[in-house]
C-alpha cells in the first residue's frame, strides 16, 4: 500500500486554482494545502479520508501569503478544529506575513522537517519572498505554489526565482510529481523529469542568468 494519497482539487478561486488534501497512510494523519476556492469540495475529501481511512487532518500548508491561496485559510482552520477538538495548526514560510486568529502558526526555516507529518519545507523565494514548497518526505510529490507549473512559473524576483529553481527544484528526483498552485498546465501534473523537457523556463534555470531573463519576457 503506498504511505501518502493526495487528493488534487480544482477549487476554482481566483483563477482556476488547486487545493490539495493530503493523507499519510502510515501516520493516519493528513493536511490541507493552499485552501481556497470551494471550501465545499476541501472539507468533503477530509470527511472522506476520515471516514475511509480514520485519517485525522489537523494542519494547513500555505505555499505563499497571496490572497488567492489563503482565503479559506481561516474557514478550513474552524473546521478542522471542531473536527479535532483542538487548535488547528498552519505552517508557512519564514517570511510569510499571514496572520489567522485561533491557531497555532508555524514559520518554518527552509528544509524543515516535519517527520510526523511526513514532508519538509524548501524555502524558494522568487514569485515572492515567503514562497515555500513542500516536499513529501518519500520524495513521491512537491507542492510548489506558483513556484513552478506543468508549464510556466509565476511572475518573479529574477534573480531569486532563478536560485530557487535551479537549487532546490531542479535536482529533485526525475520521478517526483509538481503539484502546482494553478491548473495552467496542459496536464494538471507532471513528473520533475517531464517539466525539464517541456518547461522552457525550468530548463532555463540551468542556463546562466542572463539567459533565464531573456526566457522571462516569453513570461505571459
Amino acid at each position: 500500500m503506498k504511505r501518502f494519497s493526495v487528493e488534487q482539487l480544482l477549487v476554482g478561486g481566483f483563477d482556476h486554482n488547486f487545493s490539495y488534501v493530503v493523507a499519510n497512510f502510515a501516520a493516519k494523519t493528513g493536511f490541507v494545502i493552499d485552501p481556497c476556492g470551494s471550501a465545499v469540495m476541501i472539507k468533503n475529501a477530509i470527511d472522506k479520508f476520515y471516514k475511509e481511512n480514520e485519517i485525522k487532518i489537523s494542519t494547513i500548508l500555505v505555499t505563499h501569503g497571496h490572497h488567492d491561496h489563503t482565503e479559506k485559510v481561516a474557514e478550513i482552520s474552524q473546521y478542522l478544529a471542531k473536527l479535532n477538538g483542538c487548535k488547528t495548526t498552519v505552517i508557512l514560510g519564514k517570511e510569510a506575513k499571514l496572520q489567522v486568529a485561533n491557531v497555532n502558526m508555524i514559520f518554518a526555516e527552509d528544509q524543515h522537517e516535519f517527520k510526523d507529518l511526513g514532508f519538509k519545507v524548501l524555502a524558494t523565494p522568487g514569485h515572492t519572498n515567503d514562497a515555500v514548497c513542500f516536499l513529501l518526505d518519500d520524495d513521491s510529490a512537491v507542492f510548489t505554489g506558483d513556484t513552478l507549473f506543468v508549464d510556466d512559473i509565476g511572475y518573479c524576483n529574477a534573480k531569486r526565482m532563478y536560485d530557487s529553481l535551479r537549487n532546490k527544484l531542479w535536482n529533485l528526483p526525475n520521478q517526483c510529481i509538481i503539484y502546482s498552485g494553478h491548473n495552467y498546465g496542459h496536464i494538471k501534473a507532471c513528473s520533475i523529469e517531464l517539466a525539464k523537457k517541456l518547461n522552457l523556463f525550468f530548463a532555463a534555470s540551468q542556463k546562466s542568468l542572463a539567459e533565464f531573463k531573456k526566457q522571462l519576457q516569453n513570461l505571459i
